[in-house]
């Protein structure tokens, strides 16, 4: 019988193995580091922001500098419910869109990234 300890570490290690051999992995992954010693990166508030997220301390308890959780207080819970709120209609209009068929398949992360060029060009054009 394996033990849990050696069985975690066995997947670990195929996993690694998994993404070390995946076409491009190791160049993407040398590019990261690239861009992060350049100082090309983008923060998490950054992403949160650009995908339309709340901010970070909106979604989940934050801690104190000690490491202990804060008490959150009712106007920050009171703050949180339009959002969430928000996000659950978004969810059902994604939803009501897929089961309509209004959906896009891409074969890459390339091909979605055209797509959606062509979508900014459109809008672009279409004018105010």
């Amino acid at each position: 019988m394996i033990d849990k300890a050696t069985q975690s570490d066995d997947n670990d290690e195929d996993d690694t193995n998994f993404w070390l051999a995946t076409p491009g992995f190791g160049e993407s992954l040398i590019e990261a580091e690239v861009d992060y010693a350049a100082g090309r990166t983008f923060s998490g508030d950054e992403i949160r922001d650009h995908f339309g997220l709340p901010p970070r301390e909106a979604t989940r308890p934050t801690q104190d500098k000690t490491g202990g959780a804060q008490e959150v207080g009712e106007d920050a819970m009171n703050d949180r419910a339009p959002r969430a709120e928000r996000w659950q209609r978004r969810e059902h209009d994604v939803d009501a869109h897929v089961a309509a068929g209004e959906v896009a398949v891409h074969a890459d992360g390339e091909a979605l990234l055209d797509h959606l060029d062509q979508l900014d060009a459109g809008a672009d054009s279409s004018g105010p």
